[in-house]
């Protein structure tokens, strides 16, 4: 199964002295390593030699340990309160902690606090008022008359001071949505809606077009001030449809849909409904697991055993309202919430992946004079995407797998993050100028890193070739004739070389593999996962783009992804040094892996060829490599 990391870093800065590294502990937890990960954030956080950025990133992370994975939300905060929390990105501390409150039920506190750190949080201010909208959404639904009033202005006012950047984010999208729904203000809920899922022309993603054909009408019906309940239902439907449960529940509270719809005896209702119970249930059982792997313990079986039973109980009930015959469990939540799953391991661990379908597509893949038919299914706004994207809370999420029957699943929400924050990140924009500054403190870090281990993930590297990613990709627009920065030209061009690798590469490499080594000759995990990442490097679009996920992800873990990527660093290792002639830059003076950047775009596919048993035309030691 595919994991694909964002990169969205907003952990960097001076390496701590005496209490071990902030990023060793940091790569510990994204390991899974919850303990040891706790204790050295713990040491960090009371060392008083350590830079004032590593201290706050240190109790930031102990909150969030406190919070997600201890359910303690007091202890959480009594992290967030202590002053040398606020002494480096105050936005992100503040944010963490508006997230915090509301998310425990306390909405008015969280808008308190919202108010009480705004003034101190200006860099990187997005993230603090997207948690402040949604308190103000939460703290709306809690009030009646003026003061409902008053909060949704509130929410409205938090929107606009996004930046023209955070404006993009399917965030705020989402709130939009949100904010149109409470407000019964359809052109802002429809216009939100058409952001979120990137539509031009179309007015609903291509898996919805045949049961909600005219959702702009839809919503302009069911959000004026005399709606029939028939288009509130069907409303509903389109929302549950699509997986924005919190917003669903929400409208259907405001307007006693349930309370109504009971009266009336209205069959759409059932299926909402029977999705609200479906949905609560499987969020508390999956929370209660994921919670339980972090602490260490086992149990996946059980878990495995009880989730499926809650989806065949669900299934059954859904028979009687969706007739198919002798139709799966999987067919059914297909048909009617169009939801996707598969309950297995992921990176070693017991871990449910459910999301709803928004595109469904066959294709054509061929790859070292292999070829298959593949069907593709995206999906969006995930129930669950594995226990390691739970654990890495926004750092990195699973962004896709295949499974039998030649399919290629897409988590389209992991890559929109990465497309947006690689937009941001062009020559000339802020968060550019950010990382650029910070890049050389990084790049000591990889350096200090290697000084006791002969590899680990290393983030310097990996911003490094993000970035050469990014500049190439304006490179080859100027080149086309198109202005470096025109946003969708760009967003675009990214998209297609991030899915092309990930998905369509990388995924179809697993099919491929999988229908020529079947049964006893059947390649483990680690050896699919070594396999696809190879074929990333020697055929994606842009092969840094790659490259920089694999240099920091996992790297020394126990997930088939770490080892795999572990054997592409110690690989590159080799190859370097046997071809260090043949390397513009390159210096031996120098540990090298630091300097993997310094390859070409050709060196990399050469490598990669190098280490692919499928490659016919391996090129060791080419002289114009």
């Amino acid at each position: 199964m595919r994991s694909t990391s964002l990169l969205f870093f907003i952990l960097c800065g001076g390496a701590a002295n005496g209490a071990g590294s902030l990023e060793e502990s940091l790569s510990a937890y994204r390991k899974n390593q919850v303990a040891d990960a706790k204790a050295g954030f713990a040491a960090i956080a009371a060392d008083n030699a350590a830079s004032p950025r590593d201290r706050a990133v240190a109790r930031r992370e102990l909150a969030r340990v406190a919070w997600l994975i201890d359910a303690d939300p007091a202890a959480a905060r009594a992290q967030l309160e202590i002053a040398e929390a606020w002494a480096d990105e105050p936005c992100q501390t503040a944010a963490l902690l508006v997230r915090l409150l509301r998310e425990s039920g306390q909405p008015a506190k969280a808008v308190h606090a919202a108010a009480a750190h705004g003034a101190q949080c200006t860099e990187g201010r997005d993230a603090l008022l997207v948690q402040e909208a949604r308190a103000w959404a939460d703290l709306a639904m809690e009030k009646s008359g003026s003061s409902r009033s008053r909060a949704l202005t509130k929410m409205k006012s938090s929107l606009e001071g996004l930046t023209a950047e955070g404006r993009r984010g399917l965030d705020a999208s989402r709130l939009n949505i949100d904010l149109g729904l409470l407000s019964s203000t359809p052109e802002r809920a429809f216009e939100g809606w058409q952001s979120y899922f990137w539509l031009a022309k179309a007015e609903v993603p291509p898996a919805l077009l045949e049961d909600f054909p005219n959702s702009r009408e839809l919503f302009r019906r069911a959000l004026v001030p005399s709606a029939r309940l028939k288009d509130e239902i069907e409303l509903l439907q389109l929302l549950v449809r699509t997986g924005f449960y919190p917003e669903a529940k929400q409208f259907a509270a405001l307007h006693n849909v349930a309370r109504r719809a009971q009266a009336d005896r209205d069959r759409g209702w059932s299926s909402v409904e029977a999705y609200f119970l479906f949905r609560a249930a499987t969020e508390r059982m999956t929370l209660i697991h994921y919670r339980s792997l972090a602490h260490g313990k086992k149990g996946g079986e059980v878990y495995q055993q009880e989730i499926t039973k809650l989806i065949d109980r669900t299934a059954a009930k859904l028979a009687s309202r969706f007739p198919a015959g002798n139709a799966s469990a999987k067919e059914l939540l297909r048909r009617a919430w169009g939801l996707h799953f598969t309950v297995g391991l992921t990176g070693g661990y017991m871990s449910l992946h459910l999301g709803h379908v928004i595109e469904d597509v066959r294709e054509n893949i061929e790859q070292q004079g292999r070829t298959g038919a593949v069907e593709r299914i995206v999906l969006e706004n995930m129930v669950s995407n594995g226990y390691e994207s739970w654990l890495w809370d926004g750092w990195a999420q699973a962004g896709g797998w295949a499974e039998a029957g030649a399919r290629l699943i897409q988590v389209r929400t992991s890559y929109v993050g990465s497309v947006l924050t690689a937009l941001g990140l062009r020559l000339g924009r802020p968060a550019r100028a950010r990382a650029d500054a910070d890049l050389p403190e990084r790049e000591k870090r990889d350096d200090e890193i290697l000084q006791t281990k002969d590899v680990a993930d290393l983030p310097g590297l990996a911003e490094r070739l993000r970035l050469q990613t990014i500049d190439q990709i304006v490179a080859d627009m100027k080149s086309a004739g198109e202005a470096p920065d025109d946003d969708n030209a760009f967003q675009g061009r990214y998209w297609r070389a991030l899915i092309g690798a990930t998905i369509t590469i990388h995924e179809g490499r697993h099919v491929l593999d999988q229908m020529q080594y079947a049964g006893e000759r059947a390649l483990s995990s680690e050896e699919l996962e070594l396999r696809a990442k190879l074929s990333e490097l020697q055929f994606g679009e842009y092969p840094r783009l790659s490259l920089g996920k694999m240099v920091n992800g996992q790297i020394g873990g126990e997930s088939s992804h770490g080892k795999a990527n572990t054997r592409i660093l110690r690989g590159l290792g080799l190859w370097i040094q046997s071809n260090s002639a043949a390397i513009e830059g390159f210096n031996t003076n120098r540990p090298v892996l630091p300097q993997i950047d310094k390859l070409s775009d050709k060196q990399i596919r050469v490598f990669a060829c190098s280490r692919d048993p499928a490659c016919k035309d391996h090129e060791r030691g080419h002289p114009d490599l």
